[in-house]
C-alpha cells in the first residue's frame, strides 16, 4: 500500500509539473505575440504620422517620427527610404544617401529605392556610384537603360558607354538608344558614323524635325554646307512650318552670305503667327552672330522696324536700340529705348540700358525724368535713386540730389560697394553747396565701405586740395589711386594739384608733364593747371601759352580769359 501511494504521489507531481511547464510555455508564446503585435502597431503609427508630416512639408518632423518607427522595425526598407526622401528635400544629401543605401540593402528588388540613390549620387556629382546604382536599376526596369548609359558616360568612360549601348542595341533597337549612340559617337570623335546613324533615325521617323536639324549641324561642323542645306530642305518638305528647320535654313543662308534669300525667310518669320516671340528673336541672334562685320545691320533694323509697325510688339524696341549701338549711333539707340518705354516696355535691364545711354550722352534732364518714372514702377530699387541723384547733381539741383540719394540708401542691403557710391555722390553734392564738413564726412563713409574705390579717393583728394586742407591725407589717397591706374590723366592732374597746394611746384610740373604726354593736352583743366604751375615757377610766357591752349578747349571760361588778359593768376 505504501509503494502504491508513493507511485501515485509521484505521478501526480509529474503531471502537475508537466501541466505547469505547458502553461508557462503557452503564456510565453502569448506574451511574445502580444509584443510583436504592439511593435507593428507602434511602427505603423509613427510611420503614417511621418507621411502626414511629409505631405505638409514638415520634413524634419517626418524624419524624427520615422526614426522612432525604426526602433520597432530597424530593417524596414520603406522607413529607410522615406527618411532618405525627407533628407533629400532638406538638401542634406549625405544623410539622404546613407538611408537610401540602407533601403536598397534591405530590399534590393524595389526599383524606386535604386532610382532614389541613383539621383542622389548624380546630385552630389558622384558619377561612379551613380553608374553603379543606375546599373542595378536598369536590371529591374529596362526603361532606365539610357540613363545607365549616360551615367557611365558621365564618369568620363565614353568609349565604355559606347560599347555598352551597342550591347543593349542588339536586344532592343529603340530610337532612344540610337540617339544616345549617335551622341556618344560625336563625343568620341566619330562624326561620319554619327551622320550615318542620324540618317537611319530620319528613315525611322521622318516626321521628327530635330533629326534633320541635328544632321545639318553635324555636316556644317565638317564643312559640308551644301549637304547640310539639302537635309534642311528635305525636312521642310515633310514639316514645312517647323521653326527649328526654318531657322536653320536661315542660318545656313547667312553662313553662305546669301543675304537676299536670308532676309526673305527673316521677314516671313517675323509675321508668322505660329512662331512665338522668342523663336523670332532667335533669328535676330543668329543674324548678329553671322554678320560679324555688321554690314547688314542697317537692313536688319529696317526689318525690325517693319515688324514693330505691324505688330506693335514693344519688346522689339530694345532690340533695335542695341542694334543702333552696334552701329555706333547712340542717339538713335536712345530714341528706340525711350520709344519702347513710352509704349509700355518696362523690362528692368532694358530700361537701365536707356538710363546709361542718357548718362553717357549727357542728357541729364532726360535721365532725371526717366529715373523718376522708373521709380514709380520699381520704387525700392536703389540703383534708380543713384541715377536720379547723379542727374540732379549734374543739373545743378544739389539739395534734391542729396534728398534722392539719402532716400535710396535705405534700400541698399548687403552691398557695401553700392552704398559707397551713394556716399561718394552725396559728398560731391554737399561740396557743391559748400557744406564741406558734411562732404568730407560722406567721403570718409564711402571709403570706409569701399577702401579701393579709386573714383571716391580721387575726388576726395582733389576737393581737399581745392580747400587747401589735410593735404598729407590727400597725397596719400591719390598716390594709392595712381598705383592702380598710373597713366590716368585725371588722377595725375589731382596729384599735381595736391603738390601745387603744398607749394611743391617742381614736383607738380613733373607730374603734369607725365599727364600731358599721356593725352592730357586735350583737357582744358590740365592745361590750365599746367599754366598755373608754370606761373608759380616764374615762367609767365609759358604759363600764358598753356592758358591760351586751355581757352581754345573751354572758350566759355571767364577765369581763363582773365588770366590771359592779365597775364597773371586770379587769386
Amino acid at each position: 500500500m505504501l509503494k502504491k501511494t508513493l507511485f501515485i504521489s509521484y505521478l501526480f507531481v509529474g503531471v502537475t509539473t508537466w501541466a505547469q511547464d505547458k502553461a508557462n510555455e503557452f503564456a510565453e508564446v502569448n506574451d511574445s505575440t502580444l509584443v510583436a503585435d504592439n511593435d507593428v502597431i507602434s511602427f505603423e503609427k509613427y510611420y503614417y504620422d511621418a507621411l502626414n508630416e511629409k505631405i505638409k512639408g514638415n520634413h524634419r518632423e517626418a524624419v524624427e517620427l520615422l526614426r522612432l518607427a525604426l526602433r520597432f522595425k530597424p530593417n524596414n526598407a520603406d522607413a529607410q527610404f522615406e527618411i532618405s526622401i525627407n533628407y533629400k528635400s532638406l538638401k542634406d544629401y549625405r544623410k539622404a544617401i546613407l538611408f537610401g543605401e540602407n533601403a536598397v540593402r534591405f530590399n534590393p528588388s524595389q526599383k524606386w529605392y535604386w532610382l532614389n540613390v541613383s539621383e542622389l549620387y548624380s546630385l552630389v556629382g558622384d558619377a561612379k556610384n551613380a553608374e553603379r546604382c543606375y546599373g542595378e536599376l536598369s536590371k529591374l526596369e529596362p526603361r532606365f537603360i539610357p540613363e545607365y548609359i549616360k551615367s557611365v558616360a558621365r564618369t568620363g568612360e565614353t568609349e565604355v558607354a559606347l560599347r555598352k549601348v551597342d550591347i543593349f542595341l542588339k536586344n532592343s533597337r529603340t530610337e532612344e538608344l540610337l540617339v544616345l549612340k549617335r551622341d556618344l559617337l560625336v563625343v568620341n570623335g566619330m562624326p561620319d558614323e554619327a551622320i550615318d546613324l542620324t540618317k537611319e533615325l530620319i528613315e525611322l521617323s521622318p516626321e521628327i524635325p530635330d533629326y534633320y536639324y541635328e544632321i545639318s549641324e553635324l555636316l556644317l561642323k565638317n564643312d559640308r554646307v551644301d549637304e547640310a542645306e539639302q537635309y534642311i530642305m528635305d525636312g521642310l518638305k515633310v514639316i514645312p512650318d517647323s521653326p527649328i528647320l526654318v531657322r536653320q535654313d536661315f542660318k545656313i543662308l547667312m553662313q553662305k552670305s546669301d543675304y537676299d534669300a536670308a532676309f526673305v525667310i527673316l521677314n516671313e518669320a517675323f509675321v508668322n503667327p505660329r512662331m512665338d516671340f522668342n523663336e523670332k528673336l532667335g533669328f535676330v541672334i543668329d543674324f548678329v552672330d553671322s554678320d560679324k562685320e555688321h554690314k547688314q545691320t542697317a537692313r536688319l533694323i529696317n526689318s525690325l522696324e517693319d515688324w514693330v509697325a505691324d505688330t506693335h510688339e514693344v519688346k522689339i524696341y530694345p532690340i533695335i536700340g542695341n542694334l543702333y549701338k552696334i552701329e555706333g549711333n547712340n542717339e538713335k539707340s536712345l530714341e528706340a529705348f525711350r520709344l519702347g518705354f513710352s509704349k509700355g516696355h518696362t523690362e528692368f535691364t532694358s530700361l537701365i540700358e536707356m538710363l546709361i545711354l542718357e548718362q553717357d550722352l549727357g542728357k541729364y534732364d532726360l535721365l532725371l525724368s526717366d529715373s523718376d518714372k522708373m521709380l514709380e514702377i520699381y520704387p525700392s530699387h536703389p540703383v534708380l535713386y543713384l541715377f536720379k541723384g547723379f542727374a540732379a547733381n549734374q543739373t545743378g539741383d544739389f539739395k534734391y540730389s542729396i534728398e534722392a540719394l539719402e532716400l535710396g540708401l535705405d534700400y541698399v542691403v548687403n552691398n557695401n560697394r553700392l552704398k559707397a557710391e551713394f556716399y561718394s555722390m552725396i559728398a560731391d553734392s554737399y561740396y557743391r553747396i559748400e557744406e564741406f564738413d558734411k562732404s568730407f564726412n560722406a567721403f570718409d563713409e564711402a571709403i570706409a565701405l569701399d577702401p579701393e574705390n579709386i573714383v571716391a579717393l580721387n575726388n576726395y583728394s582733389y576737393f581737399l586740395a581745392e580747400n587747401s586742407t589735410q593735404l598729407d591725407k590727400a597725397l596719400k589717397m591719390i598716390t594709392q589711386v595712381l598705383e592702380v591706374e598710373p597713366d590716368n590723366t585725371t588722377y595725375l592732374d589731382t596729384k599735381a594739384w595736391v603738390y601745387y597746394k603744398q607749394g611743391e611746384y617742381e614736383k607738380a610740373r613733373g607730374i603734369l608733364k607725365q599727364a600731358l604726354n599721356a593725352g592730357g593736352e586735350l583737357s582744358a583743366d590740365i592745361l590750365e593747371h599746367y599754366g598755373d604751375i608754370l606761373f608759380k615757377l616764374d615762367k609767365v610766357n609759358q604759363a600764358v601759352k598753356q592758358w591760351e591752349k586751355a581757352y581754345k578747349l573751354a572758350s566759355n571760361s571767364t577765369s581763363l580769359k582773365e588770366k590771359i588778359n592779365n597775364r597773371a593768376l586770379i587769386e
